[in-house]
């Protein structure tokens, strides 16, 4: 009785190690979400895009700070409408970089490049569909960037050094209306933009950013605590716990 009573509680045990070692890779990704500016309404900023005009710019950036107790960023969005009728010809890039705040420059080499982006066709004025949501992540919608917690990054949109790198290219007068914010501000950052440098590795020069017309982009920015696993990762870690849990307890069957 004492030996079959052993066994069933080591078994009982097993089983619970089992649930909490999968629960715990569930609960690695404790998500701390940040969302600025964005309440389903049209408004914007000025037009991003190639043309060279003193109303348009090749490059917009937000900055924000890296929350305290959540510092991957897992994915993050920005909201594009089309200005002219030749929205859908815009080309464009999405980075993160660190950013030097006082010189209003980026200070690394990008720690995040998406690959490259076409504009919105979306006319910003109708109200059933006043923009579209542009998420950068990755195939497992988990990009699990380390960023140095309470330090300043920006999230970077241009069309720098996509097709031609002067403002001759294709994609001249093809431009989009950037969503700006709508709500209150964020304290952890603003909106900027840049016209005074055209070519990306120029971004890192002092002054190269200026303050935008909106106070922030509408954005969004998902952080968690722990890096997020891969969804097959967790499929094999509880597949492995449950099969030594099988071969446990056929052993004290035997």
């Amino acid at each position: 009785m004492t030996t079959l009573a052993c066994r069933s509680t080591k078994s009982a045990r097993a089983a619970v190690a089992v649930f909490f070692g999968c629960a715990l890779f569930a609960a690695t990704g404790h998500a701390q979400t940040t969302t600025i500016g964005f309440n389903g309404l049209s408004t914007f900023d000025g037009s991003f895009g190639k043309y060279a005009d003193s109303g348009t710019f090749p490059t917009f950036a937000q900055t924000f700070v890296t929350p305290t107790t959540a510092p991957y960023l897992q994915r993050f969005s920005v909201f594009l409408a089309d200005d002219f009728g030749y929205g859908s010809q815009l080309k464009f890039t999405a980075h993160v970089f660190e950013f030097d705040v006082i010189n209003y420059r980026v200070v690394s080499a990008p720690l995040f490049s998406s690959v490259v982006q076409t504009g919105s066709s979306n006319i910003g004025d109708n109200p059933l569909k006043p923009f579209d949501t542009y998420v950068f992540s990755n195939t497992s919608n988990a990009l699990n960037l380390l960023l140095a917690a309470n330090k300043t990054y920006a999230i970077v949109l241009t069309t720098l050094g996509v097709g031609a790198s002067t403002f001759t290219s294709l994609f001249d007068g093809a431009s989009n209306s950037i969503e700006a914010s709508d709500v209150s501000n964020y304290v952890g950052g603003r909106a900027l933009r840049s016209h005074a440098v055209n070519t990306l590795s120029a971004l890192s020069l002092n002054g190269a950013f200026e303050n935008a017309n909106a106070a922030d982009l509408a954005f969004t920015a998902d952080f968690t605590r722990n890096i997020v696993p891969e969804p097959s990762t967790g499929v094999l870690v509880c597949s492995g716990l449950a099969l030594l849990l099988l071969l446990r307890k056929r052993r004290l069957q035997a």
